[in-house]
């Protein structure tokens, strides 16, 4: 479980590539909201040594870098550093080129660096930091990358003075046993590492060497999108040129497959060198209840790990939010023992009545037997609906829950509001009660998704950091309808009697019976009901009732 606290105000930025395209500075791995104060020097007496080894795919490597490009410089990006004092100490480096497809260095330090190069033997410095912050290393010897993935190892160790605090790194910890660490409080480093599933997310720079690599780095869509509004949405996709050179007229092509099927290009006409841009398409209606697959893509180039996303969407009856619908929420996002809200932005395209919100609660231990409410707020961050407290129990852990404002609320078709969960403050540590789920392949996530903000509103602030797609939908209401009948309806005791489900595609009666007509033999008088669920997944219910006469007895 990997848990976040959020901070009303505060903005961390993402790194993908940065110092315009002449100069690379990539993040890999990318990280997936993990941290740690063990997988890297931490600054604190319990680091007078430590030592790793890691393991970066070519996924991770390949998607920024061609083959035969210099590596010049490498770092750590951080959560937060040391408080106090820096600290430093001698840092050496080594890289590796390999076809492995995964972590294979084993347990011990000294064989792991045995056929590795020495790429950086001077000192670093742990930086004091209350925020995030980063380390960049101008290796003494660059190394070639030729393509594949590549290990990593280090050997620090420091005389202090040490801080009392430990600098905590970001960190990624999406493949399972992907290297090994160990420290110790003492002057002589040990052998044997501790294998986990942490890595650092390392930063690599270097000179850029293509001169036709475009990336789609993320893709902008409703996760689920209400099929009864019958109004097309946009999806948007954005595209950055990643060459040391500007490119012209880039073909970008959406491919939608899956229980819906749509297709468009759009052309971008020029893109600078480093310059990024948003690709807007056609709007899309999907209109059939069901998981759409969304492909972004663009012409295979110099880099083709980087040309195309896929994006999950779900279409719904009547629940609008921008997260993918997954099986499970493996993040954790909230304020600990803090109050606020965490809302998602809802742009209703017609004009509709919402009901409430749709929130995912995490896995989180913590959060059981605690309470959330859920808010509506205009695009100013005012209050203008909240729902019922739900007190959190253990087998709603993992689970979408509803919420019903106190009032339905008719929003205006185009306008934004914000709609997401408000979390009182409490004495449980470690409460994260919203569930997320990664952006998986995506470079950054979209925009201006999410906002927080105090539990009286009255302002929203934008919140960027990459924390994965929130667990939030609002609930509308639709005017599907479904009817019932009996002929007759009135019987003597034990004949038969037709019911018959009008309104609907598909329909579950009380009796078990799934067909739209069914055939009873009532022996008392009694009420049947009926739930149909119309071609794009609305569901309404309807009831009808027989009455049933004694059969009268004919006395000689």
């Amino acid at each position: 479980m990997k848990k976040i606290t959020l901070i009303v105000l505060v903005f961390l930025s993402s790194l993908g590539a940065a110092f315009g395209q002449a100069n690379l500075l990539i993040k890999a791995p990318a990280g997936n909201n993990a941290n740690s104060t063990s997988r890297a020097p931490n600054g604190n007496i319990a680091h007078t040594t430590m030592r790793g080894c890691f393991y970066v795919s070519q996924t991770e490597l390949g998607s920024y870098f061609v083959p035969g490009t210099t590596i010049s410089s490498f770092g750590f990006s951080l959560v937060a550093g040391v408080t106090g004092t820096a600290v430093t100490g001698n840092f050496t480096v080594y890289l590796q080129n390999t076809s492995d497809a995964s972590y294979l260095k084993g347990t011990s330090f000294t064989t792991a660096i045995a056929p590795m190069t020495t790429a950086y033997n001077s000192t670093m410095t742990v930086p004091i930091s209350a925020g995030t912050t980063s380390v960049l290393l101008t290796l003494s010897t660059p190394f070639t990358y030729t393509g594949g993935g590549v290990y990593v190892a280090y050997d620090w160790a420091s005389s202090g003075p040490f801080s009392t605090s430990s600098a905590n790194y970001v960190c990624d910890n999406s493949i399972s046993s992907s290297g090994g660490a160990n420290a110790t409080n003492v002057a002589t480093p040990i052998d044997n590492m501790s294998i986990s599933a942490f890595r650092p997310v390392f930063l690599w720079g270097a000179v850029n060497t293509a001169t036709n690599d475009v990336q789609v780095n993320t893709i902008e869509s409703l996760g689920s999108v209400p099929a009864f509004f019958n109004t097309g949405h946009q999806i948007k996709a954005y595209v950055k040129n990643s060459s040391n050179t500007s490119l012209s007229n880039i073909p970008v092509t959406l491919t939608v497959g899956g229980a819906n099927s749509f297709a468009d290009t759009q052309t971008i006409t020029t893109l600078a060198s480093g310059g990024t841009t948003f690709v807007t398409f056609l709007p899309f209606n999907p209109q059939i209840n069901g998981v759409n697959s969304i492909s972004v893509s663009v012409p295979s180039d110099q880099i083709t790990l980087n040309n195309q996303k896929i994006f999950s969407q779900t279409v719904t009856c009547s629940d609008q939010g921008f997260n993918p619908r997954p099986g499970v929420y493996p993040i954790g996002v909230g304020y600990s023992t803090s109050s606020g809200i965490i809302a998602s932005r809802l742009v209703a395209p017609v004009t509709a009545t919402c009901l409430g919100a749709k929130i995912g609660i995490s896995n989180d231990a913590a959060t059981a037997n605690n309470s959330i409410y859920s808010v509506l707020m205009d695009g100013s961050g005012n209050i203008i609906a909240s729902s019922n407290t739900l007190l959190i129990t253990g087998p709603m852990l993992n689970t979408q829950q509803n919420f019903n404002f106190t009032a339905p609320v008719i929003l205006t078709g185009g306008v934004t509001y914000y709609i997401g969960l408000a979390q009182p403050a409490n004495t449980v540590t470690g409460y994260f009660p919203l569930a997320a789920t990664s952006t998986g392949s995506f470079a950054s996530m979209p925009p201006n998704l999410y906002v927080t903000s105090i539990l009286s509103g009255g302002f929203v602030s934008f919140l960027n950091q990459n924390l994965g797609y929130f667990g939030i939908e609002a609930r509308f209401a639709h005017t599907a309808t479904t009817a019932a009948s009996a002929s007759p309806s009135v019987s003597c005791s034990g004949s038969p009697v037709n019911l018959t489900g009008l309104g609907a595609s598909t329909y579950s009666w009380n009796t078990g019976a799934i067909t739209s007509t069914v055939l009873v033999t009532p022996t008392t008088s009694v009420t049947y009901s009926v739930v149909g669920t119309n071609s794009i997944g609305c569901r309404s219910n309807a009831v009808v009732s027989v009455s049933v006469i004694s059969t009268p007895t004919v006395i000689a």
